[in-house]
């Protein structure tokens, strides 16, 4: 039998060996994406801070599992946002030069965030809000924005962050470190992990070797019978 030119020289299992190999060691990294409205579908925890009043200390405050942390005491004696408000909210009186700090208390991922902006700058309608999210000790994301009071502001990361770091400026040469003062309500968080699926690139990638592995052997049969 006459030897058959091979256009596929790489056996079908090595095909799917180096697929495997690529498939699996290659890092599915993703970024924090902000969104301004809503962005958790399956809130696992949510902080209304209806029964927050004046006077308690932020320090440490931690509601439905959810610790949302500023160096000061809370005041709720104004609107942060555009219309008035009758229930509590988040906000450390007078300002500060931190920032206010949102994570699980039990230090689970945050894979999904979303909450109702304010501020306390009593002479501007809007602020620019920066946010920088840490996970396991490492920025993984960071943003500034302009937003009107009022405004619903969420993340999404499919790999998950430790902590979202967020404050109020009024200017925006401002940055982290100057004087803020963010008021913020109805907090809702996903922290439960969901297998995301696979991207495009992925299913590509594997959907050209399968072609491959499945024209080899076509063409085999093909040349086979022709040579038969």
């Amino acid at each position: 039998m006459p030897k058959l030119f091979n256009i596929f020289p790489v056996q079908p299992m090595k095909i799917l060996a180096w697929l495997f190999i690529l498939f699996c060691s290659s890092p599915a990294y993703s970024l924090p994406v902000f969104v301004d409205g809503y962005s958790v579908d399956h809130p696992s925890n949510s902080a209304s801070f209806d029964n927050l009043s004046a006077g308690v200390n932020l320090l440490n405050y931690v509601e439905d599992g959810i610790a949302i942390s500023a160096p000061g005491y809370s005041y709720d004696g104004f609107s942060p946002f555009s219309t008035p408000t009758v229930t509590g909210f988040h906000f450390e009186s007078g300002g500060n030069t931190n920032e206010t700090t949102i994570s699980m208390a039990d230090g689970s991922y945050i894979y999904a965030l979303d909450f109702f902006y304010g501020d306390g700058w009593k002479d501007y309608t809007s602020s620019y809000l920066h946010w920088k999210t840490i996970k396991d000790g490492i920025l993984t994301g960071s943003g500034s924005t302009l937003l009107d009071q009022g405004n619903t502001v969420g993340w999404t990361d499919a790999d998950g962050f430790s902590s979202l770091l967020v404050v109020a400026l009024p200017l925006v040469t401002s940055s982290f470190g100057d004087l803020q003062a963010i008021a913020l309500d109805d907090l809702r968080i996903d922290a439960e992990y969901r297998t995301s699926v696979p991207e495009p690139s992925t299913l590509f990638i594997l959907g050209t070797g399968l072609f491959l592995i499945g024209s080899r052997v076509g063409w085999a049969r093909c040349c086979a019978h022709a040579v038969l």
